[in-house]
C-alpha cells in the first residue's frame, strides 16, 4: 500500500501566481537600477548636456517579468548619435579636430570617468582616425550580471519559503 498526503496551499492558484510576477517585477526594477547607477557612475565628469538621462521600465510577458533599460531620446529620436553612443561603439573615422593636449574624459575598457583635457579644434576634410570603443554596455553588464544573478536567486529562495510556510 502507497501512503501520500495531499497538501494543499493557504493560498489560491492565482494569488500565488501574482505574488512571483510581484517579486519577479521587483527583481528586475532593482537590477535595472543597478544597471542605472552603474551607468551614471561613467558620466560622472560629463557636461550635462552630454549625460544620458536613464529610464527602467517594467513589464509583464508571457515569459515573466522584464525590465528595459534606455537613454532618454532612445531609439534615436534624431537624426544624431548621442555622446554616449558615439563613444560606446566608437567609430571608424572621426573629422573633428583635437587639441595637442587632448585627453579623453573615458578610455577603452575603464569604466570611470576623469576631467579630460583639450578642446576640439574644429573640423577637418581629412580623417583624424576613429574613436575606439569604449563598450560602454557590455562591460556595464559584465559588472553586474553577478550582482543581478543574486537578486534573482533571492526572489526565487524567497517565493519557495513563501510557499512552504
Amino acid at each position: 500500500m502507497i501512503k501520500f498526503t495531499v497538501v494543499t496551499p493557504k493560498q489560491t492558484t492565482d494569488q500565488i501566481i501574482d505574488r512571483i510576477n510581484r517579486e519577479a517585477e521587483a527583481a528586475v526594477k532593482k537590477s535595472g537600477l543597478i544597471i542605472v547607477r552603474k551607468a551614471d557612475g561613467v558620466a560622472d565628469s560629463w557636461s550635462a548636456e552630454n549625460t544620458p538621462d536613464w529610464d527602467v521600465e517594467v513589464s509583464r510577458g508571457n515569459k515573466g517579468a522584464k525590465a528595459s533599460v534606455s537613454r532618454d531620446g532612445e531609439p534615436a529620436e534624431s537624426a544624431t548619435l548621442t555622446v554616449w553612443e558615439l563613444l560606446d561603439k566608437g567609430t571608424a573615422t572621426r573629422f573633428m579636430g583635437l587639441s595637442s593636449d587632448w585627453i579623453s574624459k573615458t578610455s577603452p575598457g575603464s569604466l570611470q570617468s576623469g576631467t579630460g583635457q583639450g578642446h576640439t579644434t574644429g573640423l577637418s576634410k581629412l580623417d583624424k582616425g576613429g574613436i575606439e570603443a569604449r563598450s560602454f554596455e557590455d562591460q556595464i553588464w559584465q559588472e553586474v550580471a553577478p550582482e543581478i544573478d543574486k537578486i534573482v536567486e533571492s526572489a526565487i529562495d524567497e517565493l519557495i519559503f513563501r510557499a512552504q510556510n
